[in-house]
């Protein structure tokens, strides 16, 4: 089995499927950063789109693993891949989390007023679900939620990674 070198001189077992093509246009920035920026946007679902695929985690664990297995030559590379990667988690992952009606009021004092306001909460947005269902809104049901919030965490550890191998922080 062959072995290849990444940026920081690390030894890989495999190579991004995704790099021979991304080799290709590396050289042209606009293409290079166009490419990145493409392949973020895969993640970039429609939560709220009613007549959805059934999206397939493995699929975008591949394309996770191509982001980080990719041998970047410049910092710009992989900035350009978590800017695109904030775009997508400030849009879909919120939308995400507004479909799931995940906002939790922590506003009792103690752990039995937080639990019967989450109580009152959760069954205000049963009703609601209800309404808004009559009305022909649509709701992600609990398998669908699952894989998308699987898939936003996938994202969301491949811009850590990137992170990490790279040393970057937020600012």
């Amino acid at each position: 089995m062959s072995h290849f070198v990444g940026h920081l001189g690390e030894e890989f077992e495999y190579e991004a499927l995704l790099q021979p093509m991304y080799s290709l246009i590396r050289e042209k920035r606009k293409f290079r950063n166009d490419f990145l920026t493409s392949i973020i946007k895969l993640f970039d679902l429609d939560v709220h789109q009613e007549n959805h695929q059934d999206p397939d985690v493995r699929f975008y664990c591949f394309i996770a693993q191509n982001i980080v297995g990719m041998r970047y030559k410049t910092i710009e590379e992989p900035l350009c891949i978590i800017f695109a990667i904030n775009k997508v988690l400030c849009t879909t992952a919120m939308n995400l989390m507004s479909n799931l009606n995940l906002e939790i009021d922590l506003e009792g004092e103690n752990g039995q007023d937080i639990y019967q306001s989450l109580r009152s909460k959760r069954r205000k947005q049963r009703n609601e679900t209800k309404r808004l269902n009559e009305e022909g809104d649509f709701e992600l049901d609990a398998n669908m939620s699952a894989k998308y919030c699987l898939i936003m965490s996938i994202l969301l550890h491949a811009k850590q990674v990137l992170k990490d191998v790279f040393n970057l922080s937020e600012e």
